[in-house]
């Protein structure tokens, strides 16, 4: 596990001051449906294991990697070759993805 809770010392902001654990054990927690948050570069840090010019290459010659397959988009369609022009120029600029714009690949990763 690369990232966890982190227990914090008690006091007015602290936001777990117990192992999650010991706070499902006891039940003390707030009894909602489903809690859903983000955050800039999410998962970044799996983005850039194996990343290297060889994996740039495979992505900058075969595009279509970078949309969504939640969109139902068929492979190689004019709709799909549209998604993937959009998105790569909104994320990419229009540019080959490399290691000068690996953050805006990131974010694109992580907006999925």
């Amino acid at each position: 596990l690369v990232f966890g809770p982190s227990v914090e010392i008690a006091g007015p902001d602290a936001f777990l001051t117990d192992s999650p654990e010991n706070i499902m054990k006891k039940g003390d927690f707030a009894k909602v449906p489903v809690i859903l948050g983000c955050c800039v570069k999410e998962g970044s840090v799996y983005g850039f294991i194996g990343l290297n010019e060889e994996k740039f290459a495979i992505l900058n010659e075969n595009p279509s990697a970078i949309v969504p397959s939640f969109l139902g988009l068929n492979p190689g369609s004019e709709e799909e070759k549209q998604a993937r022009k959009e998105i790569w120029d909104y994320y990419l600029k229009g540019k080959p993805l490399s290691w000068d714009n690996i953050n805006d690949f990131l974010r694109c990763a992580g907006d999925r």
